[in-house]
Formats: structure tokens, sequence, C-alpha cells
């Protein structure tokens, strides 16, 4: 295993297979490297958000796995064979509050620091339920 060490590039580690291996095969090879359970680790292709390698016994060719490609692994349950992980986000609507602005642009001292001041066509924030 190669140590690359830059500050702009995440991806320290890498690993050297054979293309005729499985993606099962590659993920042992790695999660041995980095003296991991496969059973506890989540493979991701391209990054954070990218799509979760599932179909371990695919080829590489089938699975689209290139020479120099990103691979993203976290700490986690794996997504089982003949499931899908979804991703999604709540969207709450934002009701300013304009009755405690009014108030609080009377104080002479002026508005708090912390005051979050509402804006006119601000209507959603966003909140993450499911990794």
């Amino acid at each position: 295993m190669a140590k690359q060490s830059t500050k702009e590039n995440i991806y320290t580690e890498s690993v050297v297979i054979d293309r005729r291996c499985t993606v099962e095969e590659l993920k042992k090879k790695i999660a041995e490297q980095l003296n991991q359970n496969i059973e506890n680790v989540i493979f991701r292709r391209g990054g954070a958000h990218g799509a979760e390698l599932v179909e371990d016994e695919l080829n590489f060719k089938t699975a689209n796995i290139y020479n120099m490609m990103s691979i993203y692994i976290e700490q986690g349950e794996p997504t089982r064979v003949g499931y899908k992980r979804i991703r999604f986000y709540l969207a709450e609507y934002y009701n300013p509050d304009w009755n405690s602005l009014a108030e609080a642009e009377k104080n002479p001292e002026g508005l708090p620091e912390n005051f979050r001041k509402p804006h006119d066509h601000e209507f959603i924030t966003f909140t993450e339920l499911f990794k």
C-alpha cells in the first residue's frame, strides 16, 4: 500500500490489484489493509455522496471500476444485496417572527449579535434525516 501525503487530497491510501478480481476481493483487500472488518464499512464510488458498491460478484469492468478511481470508505453497516439505501431530506418551512423583529429593532442598543433576521424570500431550511 502506497501512502501519499498531500493536504488537498483526502485519499491518502492506494491499492494495486489485478483487474480481473471481483468487487468483493477489492473490498476485502482494502478492509484488510485498513484493519477493518468488511461487515462494518461502506464502500462508495467517488466520494461521500457517491453510489455504494453493493454488487460484490461483479468484475471491475462491469462495476465500472477503473484505474486511479477514488473509493470513499466510511464506517457503518453496508447495504445488503437486494436492498437500496435511500438518502433524503425534509424541507421545513421557515415562518419568520416579524413581531419579535419589530420589537428588537425598537431597542436602542440595536439587534442582539445572535439575532436571526428573517428575509422576505426565505422559506426553506433542510434537515438531514437519514444517512
